[in-house]
């Protein structure tokens, strides 16, 4: 019995050391891979937080002299029940912003550029002054912009030509000043209906500005006596029409007035 006792011990010392071993190395795995579910929850709600902060920062911006967003906006509610909010239904992000018509009195906030799945940006007639940011260039789902009859002022940003999936793209009745950026339609394939008619815009229609957009099918300018007929090159034949063919579009089951 008595020669038995030291290999006892020696089990008894590998089964200790063993357990200190594994329970240094268990709090470690957790750490080591961590749940897709979770990641994808941690993803949803920082894009929903980014959301969030851009409507808010949209709203501190504006008078909004009949308080319709300071009564309604309010982080009780999620911001998908706004008025004049919608979001996907899986990630709870903002796709329109329609608030047409609707006496918003302000400047627009850059951080509208962080609505990065916003597909529709509808503020016509809302007494928007001050400029267009650049930053809505970063809208890369933007499909339709409307921000007719306000008293924007400044020159229209090349970076809207960055909005490759644009297919309406209304600035008319505004101050817009200076000449139409080169490069503004170059990348917009999808580009159906443009309206810059009635600013103070100068100079010529850049040469080759409908050269990549095969869609276009409505264009207002506004008079324009001065442009020579080279300016027109590359613009689809029923382009030439300059009748407002294009009243509305529907837009996810809702007739959206442009």
């Amino acid at each position: 019995m008595n020669r038995q006792l030291p290999m006892v011990a020696s089990n008894s010392a590998s089964t200790v050391l063993f357990a200190i071993l594994l329970s240094a190395v268990l709090p470690i795995i957790p750490s080591s891979f961590s749940s897709p579910s979770l990641n994808a929850s941690a993803t949803i709600k920082a894009g929903s937080d980014t959301d969030l902060a851009a409507l808010l920062a949209f709203k501190d911006q504006l008078y909004d002299p009949l308080s319709i967003l300071s009564s309604n906006w309010t982080t009780s509610v999620s911001f998908c029940h706004w008025v004049g909010v919608s979001c996907s239904h899986r990630r709870q992000r903002v796709t329109a912003l329609y608030l047409p018509d609707v006496p918003l009195q302000g400047e627009l906030s850059t951080h509208l550029g962080n609505l990065s799945f916003l597909s529709l940006l509808n503020l016509k007639r809302t007494g928007l002054t001050g400029t267009i940011p650049a930053d809505l260039g970063r809208l890369r789902r933007l499909r339709i912009l409307s921000l007719f009859g306000n008293g924007l002022t400044g020159v229209i940003p090349s970076t809207i030509g960055n909005l490759s999936r644009l297919e309406f793209l209304i600035l008319g009745n505004n101050s817009l000043s200076n000449q139409i950026p080169a490069e503004l339609l170059q990348n917009l394939g999808s580009l159906e209906k443009i309206s810059l008619e009635n600013n103070y815009l100068s100079g010529h229609i850049p040469p080759n500005l409908f050269n990549n957009t095969p869609s276009l099918s409505y264009v207002h300018f506004g008079t324009a006596a001065y442009l020579a007929d080279s300016a027109w090159h590359g613009l689809p034949a029923p382009a030439r029409v300059f009748e407002p063919d294009v009243q509305s579009v529907i837009w996810h089951s809702t007739t959206y007035h442009l």
